[in-house]
């Protein structure tokens, strides 16, 4: 959010890595040369050794350190004694540490290990070593298989570098069986791009190419082998019968499908995709459990399990390997573990995987460790296993993003929030189910909003001032089994579990088809359909805000996760109307950090408020909106102590006045998509995406969007970092912005513009340092608040002030709006937590 968050600082594994070629140049520099060939040859050869004995598969950074030293003064011995394959040894031992030791990120010590030994190989091609080689690029290719995640295009280039070296191998020898069972690994992890459509084509070759290796071994006596042959086995079997029971669902949905089952076409959904979500959601197409055509779980595994006879057989082979073994085998456990549980359904639960996952983090190896609970923790059965090994195995999940954020480079960081759209959020409502509230607290801190903020690299958060601000901070989220407000409030951490407001039951009311959900109606223009659905949450949220409500202070900030991220929960219940009244003060932020680092950018200048009223009222292809067309004279009169300017907006007006002005107020179209970056305001030349927002440097004190759906976030994709073109303009640098979760007509917006600038004029807002939270806060809930008791008669007394359109007057007496009217806007920002705790304390003293 500030310029030091966009510069690319090295990550601590790059700095381990340079103090690692630190220590080997030192080493080379510092061996002393020998009186004669033979002492050179003997003294390196002891050496080589030494360095040999503390270079082993998990070797603490101090271990490589002293490797590498010794590595360095083996090179400078082999280059004494001329001899150029020694030096190529040498580098090559020193490529090994790196993907060796413990580094807080093990994958880019691999990356770099490859590319070190990639150059070696073709070092040796150069000097017509061809099995040397073959054994080095081999090596590099097997870096990247080892990555925990590779891209696609990491695992083609290895594959072809596999195939290359297999090409150099004599048939039937043991490097011919590992360039077969390393190619084997390739083409399994590439599998997962493979058209989905027949296991056996996609599996069985890779089973028979992994057998093939294993007789070469047991033919030539190896050692060593059985680990890497029963892990990559059992992998590939995991495999195949996620896809075979992938297939089986879709199979015997399609038979058993009732012909009078019709998909809700006017969501462009294909009728077997719409018998795949009747079955993971019955709720969202109004059943109240699965129909009974829909196939059990225990129906599918078994008619997956007739495609694959020989799974059986192959599992009690690796059971016995394990039983007879003399090694823990974590690896070859935790993979198995993985089968089983897959087998549930028919086979019960299996032996739990603790020990195994233990193993991984006594090695420090943290990464693989988190990758194994991660995968366990989104399993629906994970906690029907004992409850202290499953808590400490959530908190060592917490210390595991804690050591990512702190070593990661930026981009790795990226990549992993990616990666686990929902393992952190469901993690996080675990630790709050166990009332560890304060872990839940941070690993929620620790996930959100860091790429769109730029602040994935930033320092964990001092929270010793935040957590006795004055404020209550709420973060309110949901995972599959219930709904979880987990709260700080004066430095006590806090929550409470509501089952009742599970994830199934939001993503009915949320994504239904039948009856059609809040997002759904939206996305079809079923204005009606969304207007009911709103209802039917907000009742359901009810006892959630109701009981925040007796938990908070005055001043909340509310923090918004998963489905909640679409719905204006301070509208809600208790919570709402101690809003409504000006009892208490809301506004919202991604997380407590980056309000905090968003406080920094307080503005404190004494220059007139210049407003930047962005006109898009009119943009062709959109409907024409006659009162937001005459907001800007309206907001020019009101407030005669403002510059005013009007701009028929375009992207390139907008973008200039985030940059420029102190208040930019856009009225027109906006619309909010699933994919969060391409979220844009509709302007008259290209759109504003939520992409190109990101990337500006606003300056703005406060952005108004009277537009549709600019504050909404759809929860599909990119779901921790809370993003709309609302967040996207607050991420950007303002310090408020207000949006609106849904379509909002064009009465609407123009009466809580007239209120609210009304209110803000009132207020004395004369220069930008009077933009603060007790005038903005304060207008926008004076605004909805107004607007919530509003009668037609009222509406009508502002319209006739500015215009001669009216509402219809049935009932004047009536309430002008409901609840998808008013309860549409929300503000996002603020000067948190000092000014709004100073105004509070200022609040008290003259009480």
């Amino acid at each position: 959010m500030g310029e030091s968050a966009m510069e690319k600082r090295p990550t601590k594994t790059e700095y381990i890595i340079s103090d690692l070629d630190l220590a080997y140049s030192k080493g080379f520099e510092s061996q002393a040369g020998h009186r004669d060939h033979q002492a050179a040859a003997h003294a390196g050869m002891t050496i080589l050794e030494s360095a040999d004995r503390i270079c082993r598969a998990e070797m603490t950074v101090e271990q490589a350190i002293e490797a590498a030293t010794l590595y360095g003064k083996t090179e400078k011995i082999a280059m004494e004694l001329n001899d150029s394959t020694q030096v190529l040894i040498s580098r090559t031992r020193f490529a090994q540490v790196l993907s060796r030791a413990v580094l807080p990120n093990r994958d880019e010590g691999k990356i770099e290990s490859s590319l070190r030994l990639r150059s070696i190989g073709e070092d040796y091609l150069k000097s017509g070593d061809r099995k040397s080689a073959a054994i080095e690029l081999t090596n590099s290719a097997l870096q990247i298989l080892e990555l925990h995640n590779p891209t696609k295009d990491q695992l083609i280039n290895a594959q072809d570098s596999l195939r290359r070296t297999r090409s150099m191998r004599t048939s039937g020898s043991l490097d011919f069986a590992y360039s077969e069972i390393n190619l084997a690994l390739a083409d399994r992890l590439l599998a997962q791009y493979a058209p989905r459509n027949n296991g056996r084509d996609l599996f069985m070759p890779i089973i028979k190419s992994l057998d093939r290796a294993a007789r070469i071994f047991k033919k030539n006596n190896a050692k060593g082998y059985r680990s890497i042959y029963y892990q990559n086995v059992v992998q590939v079997f995991s495999a195949w019968l996620s896809l075979e029971i992938e297939l089986s669902h879709s199979a015997l949905q399609a038979t058993n499908m009732p012909a009078d089952f019709i998909a809700p076409n006017e969501f462009f959904v294909e009728r077997g995709q719409s018998a795949r979500l009747v079955s993971s959601n019955p709720a969202a197409f109004g059943f109240q459990t699965a129909p009974a055509w829909i196939p059990t779980q225990a129906e599918t595994v078994a008619h997956a399990l007739e495609k694959i006879p020989e799974l059986e057989v192959r599992i009690s082979a690796v059971e016995k390997y394990l039983e007879n073994s003399s090694n823990f085998n974590a690896g070859v456990r935790a993979k198995l573990f993985e089968l089983r549980s897959i087998l549930t359904p028919l086979l019960g639960l299996p032996e739990p995987p603790f020990d195994a996952f233990d193993n991984f983090w006594d090695r420090g190896d943290l990464e693989r460790y988190f990758l194994h609970a991660r995968d366990f923790l989104t399993w629906e059965q994970a906690p029907n296993y004992a409850s202290d090994r499953y808590a400490t195995l959530l908190v060592r999940v917490l210390t595991c993003v804690r050591s990512f954020r702190s070593s990661w480079s930026e981009y790795d960081i990226e990549r992993f929030l990616r990666r686990n759209p929902v393992a952190l959020r469901f993690a996080a409502c675990e630790l709050g189910r166990l009332e560890s509230w304060k872990e839940a607290f941070e690993l929620l801190e620790l996930s959100r909003g860091l790429e769109s903020s730029r602040t994935t690299t930033e320092p964990e958060p001092d929270n010793s001032e935040s957590s006795q601000d004055g404020i209550s901070w709420i973060h309110l989220t949901h995972s599959p089994r219930a709904s979880y407000a987990i709260l700080c409030v004066d430095g006590s951490y806090f929550g409470n579990e509501f089952t009742h407001a599970n994830g199934k039951v939001l993503a009915a009311e949320f994504s239904g088809f039948n009856p059609k959900g809040l997002l759904m109606g939206q996305s079809v223009g079923d204005r009606s359909a969304s207007r009911e659905a709103a209802s039917r949450i907000e009742y359901i949220l009810r006892p959630i805000m109701d009981w925040i409500t007796k938990q908070v202070g005055r001043i909340s900030i509310i923090m918004s996760g998963g489905y909640f991220q679409a719905f204006p929960v301070w509208a809600v219940g208790d919570f709402g109307n101690a809003i409504l009244d000006s009892t208490n003060l809301v506004t919202h932020a991604p997380s407590r950090a980056i309000a905090r680092i968003n406080r920094e950018n307080l503005n404190e200048n004494l220059a007139k408020v210049l407003v930047s009223v962005q006109d898009a009222s009119a943009v062709p292809g959109n409907t024409s909106l006659e009162l937001s067309s005459i907001e800007a004279d309206f907001i020019s009169a009101a407030t005669p102590d403002w510059i005013t300017e009007q701009f028929d907006a375009t992207s390139e007006t907008i973008k200039d006045a985030l940059e420029s002005s102190s208040l930019l107020h856009f009225t027109g179209h906006s619309v909010s998509e699933i994919d969060p970056m391409e979220s844009r305001l509709l302007t008259y030349g290209t759109p504003l995406t939520v992409r190109e927002i990101l990337s500006a440097n606003v300056t703005a004190d406060v952005v108004i969007l009277g537009s549709c759906q600019s504050a909404l976030a759809q929860n599909m994709h990119l779901q921790d970092e809370v993003l709309s073109i609302q967040t996207a303009i607050y991420y950007a640098g303002a310090h408020y912005a207000i949006g609106t979760f849904w379509p909002i007509t064009d009465l609407v917006g123009f009466i809580f513009t007239i209120r609210f600038y009304g209110s803000l004029a009132d207020s004395a807002v004369r220069c930008r340092a009077d933009i603060n939270d007790e005038r903005v806060l304060g207008a926008w809930s004076k605004s909805v608040s107004w607007m919530q008791s509003a009668t037609v008669e009222d509406v009508n007394t502002v319209l006739a002030g500015h215009t001669t359109r009216r509402m219809k007057v049935s009932a004047p007496k009536e309430n002008a709006f409901q609840l998808y009217d008013w309860a549409a806007f929300c503000v996002v920002g603020g000067g948190l937590p000092r000014r709004l705790a100073e105004i509070e304390a200022a609040r008290l003293a003259v009480s």
